[in-house]
């Protein structure tokens, strides 16, 4: 799905601040999540840039999980699953974020039965935090309950297929005949997180290669990072916005396009990327540094194998067209909210865009775009209708007792 939620993008960063006495999971027995065939197929929800799973987590609470290569750890977002089935706290932590400005308290969990919708069950280990401050679901649109990471994922080879959906582990051993014919490409792995190095051209002169996170819990194209010595140049033209969420709210950066992102023999040309500060508490935190990383809006242009076992990445093209990406044309970042989260608001609005430009304001509850009353659409739907170039959306909000229609004219933000 070639769709960015907004331009400023939206990713979660999330880490343990915590000398651990030991490790967070204990191992994980794929015969046993696997069921007797020894892989699983798993259906998901493409929504937003993420891959959204359903879980069986206790035998008896449904669950849904954003699939993360780029976390370490599985986590449940809030201790209300814990204190309702009375499960003991093993070890408390502390979790920060990404923008270090923000710890909440957290906790290890023992041996949780685990099992998605299909398949058998294990026993596994969670890091619960205290509260939601993540809220995820004001960005999907669904309500997220936790973070399958990548010291679940490491123990199996992970299929994804995003033109069908679906999600596929195997056991370490399974070869499949049609992988012989894949792109292979090394991967670096650190703290079980899969890492990938590329080429990036920024402003169409030299190329650089970079070292990069895989990372299916990022919806964005690419991420680069300013504090290294290869990304002194940027682009010409910068807009300078929301990138993310982290514990303290939002991650402020850049956004521009790039003349050239390289990985293996297939090149994308012009892609708007996210350029933020490598913060230097974090690069001691991951001891490994990178140089930013590749979201699932890059990722979602192949058929993908994460072979865990052999350290190597196996992809395949879904298409051999010439990619043209879509992103917001209208300056805005939209949040659900609500009880069934089907109703929307006006976070963020970028100066001098289309939006500032027809008078919205940031707190603005969006009750109709185009004809129809919101509750017809879903954030996906929406921020999909913000993304033709020329176009000229109706939209009609409510600030405070007063209701405003105006008009909206899309425009390429970058070409200004």
């Amino acid at each position: 799905m070639l769709y960015f939620n907004t331009h400023f993008f939206l990713y979660v960063l999330i880490f343990i601040w915590s000398f651990l006495p030991y490790k967070v999971s204990g191992q994980t027995k794929t015969s046993d999540i696997l069921g007797d065939n020894h892989n699983i197929a798993i259906p998901f929800q493409y929504v937003q840039g993420f891959i959204i799973v359903d879980v069986l987590v206790n035998y008896i609470f449904p669950m849904k999980f954003i699939v993360d290569t780029g976390a370490e750890h599985t986590i449940i977002l809030d201790r209300t699953f814990a204190d309702i089935l009375q499960i003991p706290l093993d070890k408390e932590i502390k979790v920060v974020g990404s923008d270090v400005s923000r710890e909440i308290l957290a906790w290890v969990v023992r041996g949780i039965p685990f099992q998605f919708m299909e398949g058998g069950k294990t026993n596994h280990d969670f890091i619960i935090l205290n509260e939601d401050v993540m809220d995820l679901g004001s960005i999907t649109g669904i309500k997220i309950d936790g973070i399958l990471g990548s010291e679940f994922l490491k123990n199996f080879i992970v299929e994804i297929n995003f033109k069908k959906s679906v999600l596929f582990l195997y056991t370490p051993q399974k070869n499949i005949k049609k992988w012989d014919k894949y792109q292979s490409l090394p991967m670096i792995i650190h703290s079980n997180k899969p890492y990938l190095n590329s080429f990036v051209n920024v402003k169409g002169e030299e190329s650089k290669e970079l070292l990069f996170l895989l990372d299916t819990g990022a919806s964005l194209s690419l991420l680069v990072h300013t504090e290294t010595d290869s990304l002194h140049l940027f682009p010409k033209h910068m807009i300078k916005g929301v990138l993310g969420r982290g514990l303290g709210g939002d991650v402020l950066g850049y956004s521009g396009k790039i003349s050239q992102f390289v990985i293996g023999k297939d090149t994308f040309e012009n892609v708007v990327s996210s350029f933020q500060a490598l913060d230097s508490i974090y690069q001691v935190e991951e001891t490994i540094i990178r140089d930013g990383i590749i979201g699932n809006f890059i990722l979602d242009q192949f058929h993908l194998v994460f072979h865990f076992p052999e350290n190597k990445l196996l992809f395949k093209r879904n298409s051999k067209k010439k990619i043209k990406f879509r992103y917001d044309k209208s300056g805005l970042i939209i949040y659900a909210f609500g009880p069934k989260l089907n109703q929307y608001y006006i976070h963020h609005v970028l100066e001098c865009s289309p939006a500032h430009e027809a008078g919205l304001m940031s707190g603005d509850i969006i009750k109709k775009v185009g004809l129809w009353p919101t509750r017809y659409y879903t954030l996906d739907t929406i921020h999909r209708m913000l993304t033709n170039e020329n176009k000229v959306v109706k939209m009609e909000v409510q600030r405070k007792n007063k209701k405003i229609s105006t008009k909206i004219k899309l425009r390429d933000l970058y070409d200004s």
